[in-house]
């Protein structure tokens, strides 16, 4: 990503702060509880013709997420788009993928379910030995970092959630399939194979490109 698209992804995305206040307190008495309408519905036929860091913005400062947490999924994606693995807006992988990573945030920080926490944690473990406890505890701040998506892609292949039922159960009420989380290991490595060949890791392509969204912290 150059900095003209740096600039233009800020653009668009100081633009669509704005239009979610605005959202915000005008159109929620619009979608009334049980209207085949909704305020989520809306932004998703609406905004991913403006491009995939827009859709992001939208759909998750829709469902008032932190700055940081709406931060992290897009520099998620700008890393996955500089090391030109990205789908393109056209393709309904670009959604999928979105939807995937928003989901995932989700149910890091939020779920209950023991297993999944469980889970969480141990592949934190894998990744950050001892510190794993405090990781885990960082990622409410912070949402999802590119270290600890490689530790959740690197330990399903270790302890894939699809083989307990009480795990699948666990992904599937936030709306996590085994076909989405096959589509986001395979783009993962995918993009890790892609800056390795210039002699970088995903992690510290991730960092550079959190410094340019929403939520960093300079």
């Amino acid at each position: 990503m150059n900095e003209y698209d740096v600039n233009r992804i800020l653009k668009r995305t100081a633009f669509v702060v704005l239009c979610v206040c605005w959202a915000m307190v005008w159109l929620p008495p619009l979608f009334v509880a049980g209207s085949q309408t909704s305020l989520a519905s809306f932004v998703n036929n609406v905004a991913f013709k403006e491009g995939i860091a827009m859709f992001t913005v939208v759909r998750l400062a829709s469902q008032r997420t932190s700055a940081a947490h709406i931060g992290s999924v897009m520099a998620i994606l700008a890393t996955f788009d500089e090391a030109k693995v990205l789908p393109c807006e056209q393709d309904p992988k670009a959604n999928q993928l979105i939807h995937t990573l928003i989901q995932l945030q989700s149910m890091v920080l939020k779920s209950q379910n023991p297993a999944i926490r469980e889970w969480v944690l141990s592949a934190l473990r894998v990744k950050s030995g001892n510190s794993a406890e405090q990781v885990q505890k960082d990622l409410q701040r912070t949402g999802l970092t590119m270290e600890s998506l490689e530790a959740f892609v690197g330990y399903s292949e270790m302890s894939s959630p699809w083989n307990r039922v009480e795990l699948g159960d666990g992904f599937h009420e936030y709306n996590v399939w085994q076909e989405d989380w096959m589509l986001l290991q395979k783009i993962l490595v995918a993009a890790r194979e892609q800056v390795q060949v210039r002699g970088e890791t995903l992690a510290e392509v991730f960092a550079r490109q959190r410094l340019h969204m929403p939520g960093a912290v300079q």
